[in-house]
């Protein structure tokens, strides 16, 4: 007896229910597969559902397509389509193909659309058994060649074709990433298949080894598990504080912090722990330059606003924060501390970006002051007074004012601030 799936009611997948029925009305069956059936078997709702259609040509499937929204063809090569429907849902649609790898790199691949493959067939090419279930929306019926769904009630990570799981290392990566998300454990075939796979990780440009540590990062709340797998694979040498980056990631989903604040904060807490993160995970260098600061800080001695003020700059485009975040996953017996630090930060508005200059160009030149580089130097100087003196603004525009030109108002505020506060 075939097994049954209800379809759920929100999108995408009555979205994926009316491309079914499109191309059944075209004479061809149109089933989900990979991660939205994995997922819908995990309760999870994915934002993404990926088509795979048997029985028509590739000029019938997107002839189909383009009735129901807007096909962009871009991978038609490959048998696969984009589809946009009215709505904004997005679909991949493809046609059952098989993989050929022709040369080394992620790119040496040649693929083969071929409607005479069985669902078997075409499932085989899939990197794991439990992304290899595929699902008729229309019937709701199972469809499951490889034991997938045996596997994922199991927790277990198995590879469906170790005769090319190695031809693309990128799996190795959706490995760890996967066990951390899910709570997988690899069966013992699968591990030894990966730890030889992750030899050939160089293979892979920077951008790809990025976006699987992102979807541990931020799709899983004990990345942990995650990265110990790394470590078994050989894909990194990491054991110190493992706890903290769960600690981090749980409070981030506890919290619903921002897709951007999880990544930068998670990413901090890891390269304290293991300097090598940045460059084995892959970051580009935008984020890396942002951690970094977060980093760089993380020993500041935080006792006056002036300090406060000083670090909000130094991390910026980084936060204080996410500087905080990183603290208290580091350091969580400190959280009394780290909780009157934010009050502080937010009552100085410092706590989410830098603070503003205490004076302005505007209050040079209603001063009589020519527009010049000279006067960034005296702006600069002004928050230095503020920060180290405690000078109010008031204070510090009078000892402008009377100073009376540029270069004698920047010798006094030098002087001022050579001297101890």
């Amino acid at each position: 007896m075939p097994r049954i799936l209800t379809i759920p009611k929100k999108e995408p997948y009555p979205s994926a229910m009316r491309v079914a029925k499109a191309m059944h009305l075209a004479g061809g069956r149109a089933l989900i597969v990979g991660g939205g059936v994995r997922n819908a078997l995990l309760h999870i709702t994915s934002p993404d559902i990926d088509m795979e259609v048997h029985g028509l040509s590739p000029g019938t499937v997107e002839r189909v397509a383009r009735k129901l929204g807007r096909v962009n063809a871009v991978g038609k090569s490959f048998g696969v389509f984009k589809l946009t429907l009215s709505n904004g849902t997005t679909l991949d649609i493809s046609l059952p193909r098989k993989d050929s790898k022709v040369a080394p790199g992620h790119r040496g691949f040649r693929v083969h659309t071929d409607q005479s493959l069985t669902l078997a067939q075409a499932a085989k090419r899939r990197d794991f058994t439990i992304n290899a279930i595929a699902w008729d929306p229309l019937n709701g019926e199972i469809l499951d060649p490889w034991g997938g769904e045996s596997d994922l009630r199991a927790r277990r990570l198995r590879v469906t074709d170790p005769e090319t799981f190695a031809d693309d290392p990128l799996r190795v990566l959706r490995a760890v990433q996967m066990i951390g998300r899910f709570g997988l454990r690899a069966d013992p075939e699968t591990q030894r298949i990966l730890k030889k796979t992750a030899r050939s990780l160089h293979e892979l440009p920077r951008e790809r080894r990025q976006e699987e540590w992102k979807k541990l990062f931020l799709k899983s709340t004990r990345p942990s598990l995650g990265l110990r797998a790394a470590n078994t694979f050989g894909v990194l040498r990491w054991t110190q504080g493992l706890a903290a980056i769960d600690r981090a990631a749980h409070t981030a989903h506890a919290e619903d912090w921002s897709e951007h604040e999880r990544w930068i904060v998670l990413l901090a807490v890891a390269t304290i722990f293991y300097p090598k993160a940045l460059e084995i995970f892959g970051i580009d260098s935008v984020v890396k330059s942002t951690v970094e600061r977060i980093v760089n800080a993380r020993n500041a001695a935080l006792k006056t606003d002036g300090d406060l003020r000083r670090i909000a700059c130094t991390l910026s485009p980084a936060t204080v924060a996410q500087w905080l975040r990183a603290q208290q996953a580091q350091h969580p017996r400190s959280s009394a501390s780290h909780k009157r630090l934010r009050t502080r930060a937010k009552a100085l508005d410092i706590l989410d970006k830098p603070p503003k200059d205490i004076i302005s160009g505007k209050d040079l030149l209603a001063l009589g002051f020519p527009s010049g580089p000279m006067l960034g130097r005296i702006i600069a100087l002004a928050n230095r007074l503020r920060d180290d003196h405690n000078a109010t603004r008031h204070d510090i525009l009078k000892l402008i004012h009377d100073a009376k030109n540029p270069p004698s108002a920047i010798k006094r505020m030098e002087d001022l601030l050579s001297q101890r506060p």
